[in-house]
């Protein structure tokens, strides 16, 4: 009689020189849905299904959503699902035809995958009757489930080594031979038990080191899905590897440089901010303190910043956080300064002369009246007010006092003028910021002397990760001088526009009554004059 530790002996005579194959043919059958454990692993896998009605390590997985990300994968789970549904079985058979040719010394390839791919129904009902009588069975207790499972685990190589019967026909036979042969089995999957634990020990080292970086299961659970099968089969292909001592000081020094890393910016968050406040902020820490995806930070740089964004005049409260490669900006808008606070206790005076139409009196005394006829420089509102025991209270002066009054605006413009005119050629110089420290990167042309730039800052990403570290693309458009002849209407509309944004800048409430326009062209050069007679606030 041969015990477990002959049996063992056999399997290794048998994959002597053919590991990589047995191992691949085991990937590719359990991916498309071939179950290829052991019948103690397989009989708790159909009991947890029937109970919780899937596969308990997905319902948690998917239990709290975090975007697109779980639900491209839960359609893909949802995918292969069904494909191994309909598959599943005649890999199965499949997988069996190889073991078989494996133990009897034939040629076992991966193609015995799919030499019962015309099977796709006997392999169907094979799986369904398998795993139903199993789940009846395992209602009386666990036990009866256990044994039962033993009692079909012959099933599939005798489908596969005799195609004409069918599934309860094979299930049946598979009960016969495994009579008094079932403890026999049990006890050889038991030999394996530590193969199995030991197996295990990466997946929870893993799963703490994954949870340890960021405190979420479901990205760990994600993460391991993925790279379980991809780690356990690169192991098999790596194992000329293992001998070299350069690999494992690669691996040795990749820990402290994934550490030194954590005190780099990965990401600078700013979430709460308009886009606009977030670009103004960036480069306010850009250019004070060189805080930017690839810096390293420090509690001075942090404190530096948070003072530099505050100076700036946007901000009215400001924090700055770092953890774990993450940067976290928060602040409160800055708020306008009240009308009363914007006055002034010299008194507002007016800054052209006209006469006064309507007046606003917000804090202080008004020393003027509609109608009333103004010079520049004189006082439009007082600071005293008398009460009416004589006592001056003084008081900010604030509030507005719209007048009639006359502006006027002379330029003069050139017909012929030499201008400067992109061409269309570009040059571009990058610049590598990481750590701290700057590293141009090479580059073929040298910019022209009179090329215009235009400077932006940019993060890489590799395969969707952001990486700790910015670049600084500068473009260099480079101009040529030409001449542009100008008629008088162009002239005259150009001349038309300085002026309206002069009018803009000086009394953007400017209210419109006439105009009278003087232009007159003398050498190539047009003499544009314009008078308009506006109502505006004059304080000042």
């Amino acid at each position: 009689m041969k015990f477990s530790a002959d049996y063992r002996a056999l399997a290794l005579d048998a994959l002597r020189g053919r590991w990589k194959t047995a191992v691949l043919a085991g990937l590719i059958a359990s991916l498309l849905g071939a179950n290829i454990v052991s019948s103690s692993d397989r009989v708790i896998s159909n009991m947890s299904q029937n109970a919780n009605g899937d596969t308990p390590g997905f319902a948690g997985l998917f239990s709290t959503g975090s975007g697109g990300v779980l639900a491209v994968l839960v359609i893909c789970i949802l995918a292969w699902a069904v494909f191994t549904v309909i598959v599943g079985g005649a890999v199965r058979l499949g997988y069996a035809r190889f073991n078989l040719n494996l133990a009897d010394g034939r040629d076992a390839a991966l193609s015995d995958l799919a030499s019962q791919k015309h099977r796709l129904w006997d392999g169907f009902c094979m799986n369904f009757l398998q795993g139903l009588y199993v789940a009846l069975w395992s209602l009386l207790l666990f036990i009866p489930g256990v044994v039962k499972a033993y009692s079909y685990a012959m099933t599939p190589y005798i489908m596969a080594e005799h195609p004409g019967l069918t599934a309860n026909e094979a299930i049946t036979e598979s009960r016969r031979i495994m009579d008094g042969n079932k403890w026999r089995l049990f006890c050889l999957d038991l030999s394996f038990l530590g193969w199995e634990l030991l197996c295990t020990l990466p997946m929870l080292i893993g799963f703490s080191l994954v949870f340890f970086f960021t405190h979420s299961a479901d990205t760990v659970l994600v993460l391991l899905f993925l790279l379980s099968i991809l780690l356990s089969a690169g192991f098999f292909f790596l194992r000329p590897y293992l001998r070299r001592r350069g690999l494992w000081a690669g691996l040795l020094l990749f820990v402290p440089l994934l550490l030194w890393s954590q005190g780099l910016v990965w990401a600078v968050d700013a979430s709460g901010l308009t886009t606009g406040q977030q670009a103004r902020a960036a480069s306010v820490l850009r250019k004070t303190v060189s805080l930017m995806p690839g810096s390293i930070v420090t509690q001075e740089k942090l404190a530096a910043g948070e003072y530099a964004l505050l100076q700036s005049g946007e901000f009215s409260w400001v924090s700055l956080n770092f953890q774990d490669g993450r940067l976290v900006l928060e602040a409160a808008e800055a708020k306008p300064v009240p009308e009363i606070a914007a006055g002034t206790l010299h008194g507002l005076r007016s800054k052209a002369a006209g006469t006064v139409v309507n007046t606003n009196l917000v804090s202080g005394t008004m020393l003027v009246v509609p109608g009333q006829a103004v010079e520049k420089g004189q006082g439009l509102i007082g600071t005293a007010r008398a009460e009416r025991d004589g006592t001056l209270i003084f008081q900010p002066a604030a509030g507005s006092v719209r007048a009639q009054f006359e502006w006027e605006f002379a330029e003069e413009l050139p017909l012929m003028a030499a201008t400067y005119q992109l061409t269309g050629n570009t040059v571009v110089q990058r610049r590598l910021f990481l750590a701290g420290r700057v590293f141009p990167l090479p580059f073929l042309f040298s910019p022209a002397d009179d090329s215009t730039a235009v400077t932006r800052h940019l993060q890489p990403e590799l395969l969707g990760l952001t990486l700790p570290l910015s670049v600084e693309e500068t473009t260099y458009y480079e101009q040529a001088e030409s001449e542009v002849h100008s008629s008088e209407d162009e002239a005259r509309a150009l001349a038309r526009l300085h002026g309206l944004q002069a009018l803009q800048n000086d009394y953007p409430d400017a209210e419109f009554v006439a105009q009278k326009v003087d232009v007159t062209t003398e050498n190539d050069m047009l003499h544009y004059r314009v008078v308009y007679t506006i109502i505006a606030d004059i304080c000042t």
